[in-house]
């Protein structure tokens, strides 16, 4: 089941009462049909199904209790209705129950008079709600469509723009947040939100390097046999020049599994070639898949391409709503014949993710290195540099643990996969599961928590995450990277020292290099798509919203340029305001 919706139903007032109508037509515009409404005292629930896919995932029993989910959830081997019927049996009101499950999921548990709801351990199924949790939703569009008003956040505008998605709880909307990372929710005669108690920081280890080395390959290798076999093996996953694909491949081929292939890309590009150098070498099947092959709109077709887009994409997908869309329809074949499709998101976790060498940073200087790819002259007047910064170091210290002037080098650590991922991997979670079974590995909280524990110093140059895929099937890792060297070494000299002398860059300069770059370029050279011709089908030009944040004219990078049209689209197809 890819959506739930729902609705805690101690406020009478008609316009609640009727907000909900427009939701579920906007999940039913989307592709996700209405499968299962469960209607009780306190609430109700609305549950979905994936995009082109009937089925569903809601068990009800004889009590009157029920269990359903929204995402991708396994009980050790088992998945779908098994598993829930696992979970209910067991459950005792306390979230202590998640500790045997792994995915990402919203589940839904009606039991004892009460609706509980709660999300795997990471809180990597990006979720929505009111202000007051008396809505909550899987679809951001769905929850927009019921509420009355739309005021946009101009933090988090530009945070879209800037980054193609919004960080920490807050979205474009005001009225619209995300569930915080360790939230969950009661349905009674109230609405109660709460806090889980399970750590979102580990203790840092003093174990040696192969000792820690065994110790995840281990989780992995369990991890990965045990959703793997809970759809028989019937498993998809993209295989790259990089670390993670390679691991992941490497990762199912020691538990047995043969995992179908595919490459996205140029036929040039060095992705594609080292994944069918490899495939050739090892006689595998690769699915070679360009999507610079689909067609491009015609003028006429264009309204209703990015209409479906925006359907599908939730709203304000990375890469924007103007383009061929190619991606949906990637999107069908990847989850064709319900596969698992594995991916891996994540696996930064496993290395020096920020560039950092091992001492005590800001919160501010993760904000200065990773989120300053912007330049502040492409911004209106009112436009605040470092108080935008200064907004998104703020978002950084109120993750649970990190409330200080000054983190160690484990708890900047922490802040790439509960905070960037969360940003970045739950949407994508979130909009990969309307079509079928999704699963990050590397996101799994087991795996994040053994990872996090893991001395920066290991992770350096990505030798770790590379002593993995040694470990894991050493053929595979002896063929050649996008990093010119295989992964049955650790990395060269001359790679080493090109990684210390940006990890010893201060981050202060660091936020200045985009800019830099930015402006030396003199001219555009987009997609014609995002020109007036089929841009202007489908907004307004004048651009009334994002002239008020931007100037436009001076953006020259196409994909913020388009992150801009895209949020313009939204705002004026939702009438919002901006006072």
């Amino acid at each position: 089941m890819s959506g739930l919706l729902v609705q805690w139903k101690g406020d009478r007032s008609e316009g609640v009462r009727q907000a909900p109508d427009a939701a579920r037509q906007t999940f039913r515009e989307s592709g996700q049909l209405l499968v299962k409404t469960i209607e009780k005292p306190d609430y109700r629930i609305d549950c979905f199904s994936r995009i082109d896919n009937a089925t569903d995932s809601v068990v009800s029993f004889p009590d009157g209790g029920f269990a359903a989910c929204a995402g991708t959830l396994f009980h050790q081997r088992a998945t779908g209705e098994e598993a829930l019927r696992r979970i209910y049996a067991e459950f005792d009101g306390n979230p202590g129950i998640l500790a045997g499950t792994s995915g990402h999921f919203l589940l839904a548990i009606g039991k004892d008079g009460r609706l509980f709801l709660m999300r795997d351990r990471n809180g990597a199924f990006e979720t929505y709600a009111t202000k007051d949790r008396r809505i909550l939703s899987t679809s951001f569009l769905a929850l927009a469509a019921a509420l009355p008003r739309h005021s946009l956040a101009f933090q988090e505008a530009y945070e879209y723009v800037f980054n193609g998605v919004t960080l920490g709880d807050g979205t474009v909307i005001e009225e619209i947040e995300k569930l915080g990372i360790d939230e969950w929710l009661t349905f009674g005669t109230n609405v109660q939100r709460h806090r889980h108690d399970w750590p979102l920081l580990p203790e840092p280890s003093s174990r040696m390097r192969d000792q820690l080395l065994a110790a995840l390959h281990e989780k992995l290798r369990r991890l990965v046999d045990q959703t793997a076999g809970a759809y028989d093996g019937k498993v998809r996953l993209a295989l790259s020049g990089g670390y993670d694909s390679r691991l992941l491949v490497a990762l199912l081929r020691e538990a047995g599994y043969a995992p179908e292939l595919y490459v996205y890309g140029d036929a040039a590009s060095p992705d594609v070639r080292i994944a069918m150098h490899i495939a050739k070498s090892e006689q595998v099947a690769l699915a070679h898949l360009d999507k610079s092959d689909a067609p491009e709109p015609t003028i006429g077709q264009f309204p209703a391409l990015v209409r479906r887009n925006y359907l599908v994409g939730d709203g304000l997908p990375w890469g924007g709503l103007f383009n061929r869309g190619a991606e949906h329809s990637a999107r069908k074949r990847r989850h064709a014949g319900g596969a698992l499709l594995l991916n891996g998101g994540g696996g930064e976790v496993l290395r020096n993710f920020f560039n950092l060498p091992d001492r005590d940073v800001r919160p501010i200087d993760l904000a200065y290195a990773f989120y300053s790819q912007f330049d502040a002259a492409t911004c209106s007047v009112g436009f605040d540099r470092g108080a935008h910064l200064a907004h998104i170091a703020e978002k950084i210290r109120r993750l649970p643990g990190l409330d200080r002037p000054r983190l160690t080098r484990q708890m900047a650590e922490a802040v790439y996969p509960h905070f960037r991922c969360r940003s970045w991997n739950g949407r994508e979670s979130l909009i990969n599961s309307r079509f079928g079974p999704w699963l990050l590995p590397f996101y799994d909280y087991e795996i994040t928590q053994a990872a996090l524990s893991i001395p920066v110093r290991f992770k350096y140059h990505g030798d770790f995450e590379a002593a993995l895929i040694r470990r894991a099937d050493p053929r595979l890792a002896a063929y050649p990277s996008n990093y010119g060297t295989g992964f049955d070494q650790d990395a060269p000299l001359k790679r080493r020292l090109g990684d210390w002398a940006y990890y010893l860059q201060p981050t202060w300069l660091r936020q200045y290099r985009y800019a830099i770059k930015h402006r030396l370029r003199s001219e555009r050279n987009f997609a014609r798509w995002l020109d007036g011709e089929h841009a202007g089908q489908v907004i307004d030009l004048e651009l009334p919203y994002m002239s008020r944040l931007f100037r436009p004219e001076r953006i020259f990078d196409e994909a913020q340029y388009s992150r801009v049209l895209t949020l313009e689209y939204l705002l004026q197809t939702l009438n919002a305001r901006m006072d």
